[in-house]
């Protein structure tokens, strides 16, 4: 669906989820992440098309961050279309085998928790252009500022359309969470507050018309009105602070015997989840993410 002039937001499907796939067409055509392999074939290049444009000219592709759901589709669009691609600086090692570096997120606390492990089907690639903080994206009729938000990825990155006024934020923003997750996922807790702090520097400079998400994190569907942003990133830390507060008060009754299992258990139960998320594996990042900054003498999962 169109969100803004020549600005699209494509859902495409991720379990009972979706991921946002924005295509830019305008002067350049442009994609902010790219989902899956059968993302690019069943809904992006098709409805590329549908707008008049060949997806062979596809200008540029920005992974927002280098996980399996939002750099799936480069492959693809590395053989068929003569895109350039771009990412925070922090993402070349990763990008060199991200299947690598995604199985050590689902391995890290096993044999604690089951390793779901990710199949083969993520290439290795070189990124063409090294993004950095507050570096400008030109596209000729309108810039991308990048702002490096970290957290949930070393190298997560929001991007802010200077002719629209969108913040793509991509995961750097997680709200309460998804069904995959249970609770608000980032693995380390004082880079995910300053990526919610630089958000909202970005919204006293810039001209923010709405905040657009790459998953439907809870609450919000995707897509945030400005007026509704301060509230948003409000909850977004007050979230942060609640799991904080659950942890701490877990580590104040059994400091001396800690278990990670029931550490999440609690912070699972006060954040009102009743099912078992989807990837269970990925609570444990953020509940390691708090006991890190409560005991960081003591070794929470393999290190990353």
């Amino acid at each position: 669906m169109e969100i803004a002039n020549g600005i699209h937001l494509l859902k495409c499907p991720l379990d009972s989820l979706w991921t946002g796939v924005f295509v830019l067409a305008r002067e350049k055509l442009v994609v902010i992440d790219t989902a899956f392999d059968h993302s690019m074939t069943d809904v992006v290049l098709p409805y590329i098309k549908k707008l008049g444009r060949d997806p062979a000219d596809i200008d540029l592709v920005v992974n927002t961050h280098i996980h399996g759901d939002h750099i799936g589709g480069n492959a693809r669009l590395m053989r068929e279309t003569k895109a350039k691609f771009a990412a925070h600086k922090l993402a070349r090692e990763r990008l060199a085998n991200p299947y690598f570096h995604l199985n050590k997120i689902r391995s890290r606390f096993a044999p604690l928790v089951p390793f779901q492990e990710i199949k083969s089907g993520l290439n290795p690639q070189e990124i063409d252009i090294d993004l950095e903080h507050d570096q400008e994206i030109d596209l000729g009729d309108s810039k991308l500022r990048v702002l490096h938000t970290p957290g949930h990825a070393v190298e997560g990155i929001c991007l802010h359309d200077s002719a629209s006024g969108i913040l793509f934020t991509g995961d750097a923003l997680q709200g309460r969470g998804t069904m995959s997750t249970g609770v608000g996922l980032y693995f380390d807790l004082d880079a995910y507050l300053l990526a919610i702090a630089s958000v909202e520097a970005a919204l006293a400079q810039d001209n923010v018309s709405m905040i657009a998400a790459s998953h439907p994190f809870d609450p919000i569907s995707g897509l945030v009105p400005v007026a509704e942003c301060a509230d948003f990133l409000k909850l977004c830390r007050d979230t942060s602070d609640n799991y904080d507060k659950i942890i701490r008060e877990y580590m104040a009754e059994h400091g001396d015997s800690p278990d990670l299992r029931e550490a999440v258990r609690c912070m699972l139960a006060h954040a009102g989840i009743t099912t078992t998320p989807g990837v269970p594996v990925l609570a444990y990042h953020t509940a390691a993410a708090h006991l890190a900054k409560i005991d960081p003498s003591r070794q929470w999962g393999e290190p990353l």
